[in-house]
């Protein structure tokens, strides 16, 4: 079994504030796991917010080990640039240069 460790008063209020306030749904729906996490089933969690079990189980164990940040999703920097900044500026030069009839 699976449980949220307990939570302090700080982090209630938090979660409280997150999920009234918060307008990244990402952010609301895993304060929502994590606040109706007490006295509840993971299986239960998973139909309540129409999610799956296993992405439940990754949430709490997540805010186990590290708090309130786990709830904010990590964006990645995308694809690193494949080109260089001589060719980006060269490409924008060419892009700027008004066409000759």
């Amino acid at each position: 079994m699976l449980f949220v460790r307990s939570i302090s008063q700080y982090e209630s209020q938090q979660l409280y504030q997150l999920v009234r306030k918060s307008r990244n749904v990402i952010i609301v729906k895993r304060a929502e796991i994590i606040a109706s996490s007490q006295g509840r089933t993971v299986p239960e969690i998973a139909r309540l917010y129409h999610c799956s079990q296993e992405h439940v189980r990754q949430v709490i164990r997540k805010f186990n080990k590290e708090g309130l940040k786990a709830l904010y999703p990590k964006r990645g920097g995308g694809r690193p640039k494949q080109i260089s900044p001589e060719q980006e500026a060269y490409i924008v030069e060419l892009a700027l240069t008004p066409l000759r009839f």
